[in-house]
């Protein structure tokens, strides 16, 4: 009988400003109070003590500057919470040493602090400044409300140009890719799921017969690609773009090796909406792909210090960032028109999967209208599940039957 399990398909990539807006202002309110608190502190310190000696713009200056230095406790004060659970929660023989736990506080609390400094302290200093030079007779509340007003416009402001300095990072990344030979491709898919377990109808061959018939796509060819996964994603590198680095080796249908490249994507998932009304949700994966084609007449390099050409190594060694490999092996039979419209069904090798699921992709370069009626059509004619995951995350769920759809 076979083990269902439940698996999560569709991944959706929020939008970085409120993610990390929302992350950094969950601290800075922490922080606002630490910072409203301190300053007027400091305000009281000033009148107890002789306030009168000081110049108004003195005063000004040391109270905008008070805020940012008390305010850092409480910025990390949610990731020590979170950390000291964790430590709490796990078992004594299995905690590992105080010096993990700090480095734990401080990597995730890192994009919060980094933010922070460059930009909020900066802006909130700024702001504070110019709103106390304005009524230079604030009283101790005005001072704490006029403290919390700079706080929460800093805040909009720094998740606004952390979010752009993350951009301009992958920007440069890209044009190193392009700069050390890769050759950049930009497409956008969608990717389904199809059981033909129980049902042959719906075989790959069938389904894509049909679906060459109904678009009349004339260019049809086969060939099985072989792929290597090099590094795991993390969400949040380059504003929710997923890094995935492969290697990728690709033969036809006599066996004959036609492709060796190395691979680096980057992708997101997002809903594609449009004004007309429709049953199906259309889940777009935008790619952004830069891809160096390795020597035919060379044995595949299935490791970074393999490659021959110095400027690809040293980029793949420094984007591998684990030494696990995923590997992932699977038929792909394709159909497509000549403006540029690709569909392909691909199935899994006997090595890989011992299911009758597949996958279904469909490819466009900027038609995005046509891409999401073409989703649309299959998912009304075909029991389809949308995936917005890559296939080497897939995989595993899929081997050996353990997940129905």
């Amino acid at each position: 009988m076979k083990k269902e399990k439940k698996i999560q398909l569709i991944e959706f990539t929020p939008n970085p400003i409120i993610e990390f807006g929302m992350r950094l202002g969950r601290d800075e309110l922490i922080a606002a109070g630490w910072s409203a608190f301190w300053t007027a502190i400091v305000k009281l310190g000033l009148v107890l003590w002789g306030a009168d000696k000081i110049s108004l713009e003195k005063q000004a200056i040391i109270l905008a500057l008070a805020g940012p230095l008390f305010e850092k406790p409480g910025l990390i004060s949610a990731y020590i919470k979170d950390t000291i659970k964790l430590y709490k929660q796990t078992p004594e023989s299995e905690r590992a040493s105080l010096s993990f736990y700090i480095k734990k506080v401080l990597k995730d609390s890192w994009p919060t602090l980094r933010a922070d400094i460059l930009y909020h302290d900066p802006g909130y200093t700024l702001i504070l400044w110019l709103l106390i030079h304005s009524i230079p007779s604030a009283s101790l509340l005005l001072v704490a409300l006029l403290s919390a007003v700079s706080f929460s416009t800093a805040v909009v402001i720094a998740a606004g140009l952390d979010v752009l300095t993350i951009k301009l990072m992958y920007k440069r990344l890209t044009w190193k890719l392009q700069n050390a030979g890769f050759k950049k491709k930009t497409y956008y898919e969608t990717r389904f799921l199809i059981d033909a377990t129980d049902d042959e109808r719906y075989s790959s061959d069938k389904v894509l017969g049909f679906l060459q018939e109904h678009f009349n796509l004339p260019s049809k060819f086969k060939h099985t690609n072989t792929d290597v996964y090099l590094n795991k994603y993390t969400e949040k590198v380059f504003n929710g773009r997923r890094p995935y680095l492969r290697f990728r080796q690709r033969t036809d249908e006599n066996g004959k090796i036609t492709k060796q490249a190395v691979q680096v994507m980057y992708t997101s998932s997002r809903q594609l909406h449009n004004k007309s009304d429709c049953l199906y949700r259309c889940f777009i994966t935008p790619k952004e792909k830069f891809g160096y084609d390795l020597p035919l007449d060379l044995s595949m390099p299935w490791e970074p210090d393999q490659i021959q050409k110095e400027k690809i190594a040293t980029v793949v060694k420094r984007l591998c960032n684990t030494k696990e490999r995923k590997k992932v092996s699977f038929v792909r039979e394709i159909i497509m028109a000549d403006d540029n419209l690709f569909l392909s069904v691909d199935r899994p090798t006997d090595s890989d999967s011992g299911t009758n699921i597949y996958w279904l992709e469909i490819k466009v370069h900027e038609d995005l209208k046509r891409l999401k009626e073409t989703s649309d059509f299959i998912a009304w004619k075909l029991p389809v599940r949308a995936t917005t995951k890559m296939k080497c995350d897939d995989i595993e769920n899929l081997a050996n039957g353990e997940v129905s759809l």
